[in-house]
């Protein structure tokens, strides 16, 4: 019941927010900008997940190994899912200001501070992203140097199988 709650306490927000507001009012133009830019973002911080993996764990450079664009988009949204969930709750909580008239009171918060505050919780939570998979790698290191096959960071990252070298 928490779940459903939470998800209409943001939604509710998110409705609030964006009602009659800058981007409401521009919304026909700047989603259809945004879009081409986030499919753009995605593969290329895929990539970079993967770069992070094979450098950071491995030390291989990451254009020895070939990962599919299908990989890559697959890699990158659970970091970028995580960053657009928390800055819709931050939008969510400036909405909810709104009705109460708090917006009035701290419009100047509220036109730098909510902006900032999405950069930040967007970022902190792309960090958190790389530094999992670095820590993914250390744990696949680990695995391989006692023997093991190194379990990959995510399911659609490149699967290692170990080989005896002569």
């Amino acid at each position: 019941m928490g779940g459903w709650s939470a998800l209409a306490f943001v939604l509710y927000g998110l409705g609030y927010a964006l009602v009659h507001s800058w981007f409401s009012r521009n919304a026909n133009w700047a989603v259809p900008a945004l879009v081409p830019a986030l499919a753009l973002t995605l593969p290329w911080s895929g990539g970079l997940l993967h770069t992070m993996y094979l450098q950071a764990g491995f030390g291989v450079p990451s254009d020895t190994i070939h990962v599919s664009a299908c990989s890559s988009y697959a890699a990158s949204l659970k970091p970028v899912g995580l960053a657009l969930e928390l800055a819709a709750v931050v939008l969510a909580l400036a909405g909810w200001m709104r009705p109460y008239h708090r917006w009035v009171h701290a419009r100047g918060m509220v036109r730098i501070g909510v902006p900032l505050m999405s950069l930040f919780v967007i970022g902190i939570s792309l960090a958190a992203g790389l530094a999992g998979t670095e820590a993914s790698a250390n744990r696949a290191r680990t695995a391989a140097t006692a023997g093991t096959a190194p379990p990959p960071y995510c399911h659609h990252a490149p699967s290692a199988h170990l080989r005896h070298v002569r």
